[in-house]
């Protein structure tokens, strides 16, 4: 891959993985705060949410450290 498109991928990605830590940190703060309303539902719906983040963090953590061995 030439060193331009690596550079722009890698900012892609960088950028997303940027938005889903504030996402995953978004949710986190929702899911105490319903938790401690007795909302426990609602607060495992977006727990649940929390976990498919970080699935999709954890994959876009993957492909920029393989972007290296590129």
């Amino acid at each position: 891959m030439p060193e331009i498109a690596k550079a722009s991928y890698y900012r892609e990605l960088k950028r997303e993985l940027d938005l889903r830590e504030t996402e995953a940190q978004l949710l986190a703060a929702a899911a105490e705060k319903l938790e401690r309303e007795s909302q426990t539902v609602i607060a495992e719906a977006i727990r649940d949410m929390w976990r498919h983040n970080e699935v999709a963090r954890l994959r876009l953590q993957t492909q920029l450290g393989a972007l290296f061995f590129c």
